[in-house]
């Protein structure tokens, strides 16, 4: 009856509520990592000084204590700068942005359609 009014039942609503908590847990745990693994990333990249990365380390180590079952690796750091140079190089190659080599062909032939003459 309550259902029929918009209103959804409590045992409906708190398994809702409990999967949206999940989420956001899981969400959150992925999104500290990749920051540090962009940190890292940032630090290398800039020649900013073994302190930068070492701070950058002891936060990871940290995380990893935290989080084994989602650890930041040597395997997941060297994972990140690889994509991270490899989306410098194609967004050089394509106006700045990152783009899948598989849709090179497609976005060049779309540009020799495309025309400047606004």
């Amino acid at each position: 009856m309550v259902k029929l009014f918009g209103f959804n039942p409590i045992r409906v609503r708190a398994a809702r509520d409990k999967s949206g908590r999940d989420r956001r847990v899981t969400d959150g745990i992925k999104t500290a990592a990749g920051r540090l693994t962009a940190r890292y990333y940032h630090a290398l990249d800039q020649n900013l000084g073994d302190a930068a990365l070492n701070a950058v380390m002891e936060e990871i180590q940290e995380f990893n204590e935290k989080h084994p079952e989602s650890a930041v690796t040597a395997a997941t750091i060297s994972a990140s700068i690889k994509a991270r140079e490899y989306n410098s190089a194609t967004a050089e190659q394509n106006r700045g942005v990152p783009t899948n080599k598989r849709y090179f062909n497609a976005l060049e032939a779309s540009n020799e359609e495309y025309s400047d003459e606004f």
